[in-house]
């Protein structure tokens, strides 16, 4: 028998699906709306809450609003010492907190959101062990991160990991990869 976590995470993804296909954010509403109903604050389910901050985050590309970025800190960013480090998740929370301080300080330019998202996605970075198929695209978000960092500080050490955390991610990315250029292109 399926748990009720499991049929709401079913739910969102079909109805993330649809809005892919369809291009309609009617139904990408309506699966955020569903993780956000089934997250009870009194038993945090961090399966659902990553989930629903990658929700938060297509939703924010699409439509910019600042309030999907600031729910995603919001849920994520308290419950980081909650989660064990040994959690499958959380490594998915980390980066994803990471990117969602990154963007904020796109929008306020304050660099105290840059240097917490650096801190939660270099922990990303090392918490993920080698091999892991996620570790290539946390080691390129964390590049980006300095990357941006140095832009703005123009600190040389912040470029140089920066180079060598995306070529690391290239290395790590294999041939046929579709993120593989991308990645590239960041260098």
């Amino acid at each position: 028998m399926k748990s009720q976590s499991a049929d709401t995470l079913e739910l969102s993804n079909a109805m993330f699906n649809h809005f892919e296909a369809s291009g309609d954010i009617t139904p990408l509403n309506g699966a955020v709306q569903i993780l956000q109903n089934a997250l009870e604050p009194e038993s945090f389910n961090v399966v659902l809450a990553v989930e629903l901050s990658c929700l938060l985050f297509t939703r924010y590309r699409r439509l910019g609003k600042a309030d999907d970025i600031e729910e995603i800190i919001a849920m994520l960013q308290p419950a980081l010492d909650t989660v064990p480090d040994r959690h499958p998740a959380k490594l998915s929370m980390l980066n994803n907190l990471g990117l969602a301080l990154r963007n904020r300080f796109r929008s306020t330019g304050g660099l105290n959101e840059l240097e917490a998202s650096i801190s939660v996605q270099r922990r990303a970075v090392e918490l993920a062990p080698d091999g892991h198929p996620d570790k290539p695209a946390w080691m390129s978000n964390l590049g980006i991160a300095l990357q941006t960092r140095f832009d703005r500080m123009d600190q040389l050490e912040d470029l140089e990991e920066a180079i060598f955390l995306k070529r690391r991610a290239v290395e790590l990315t294999s041939d046929d990869d579709p993120d593989k250029s991308g990645r590239l292109n960041n260098l």
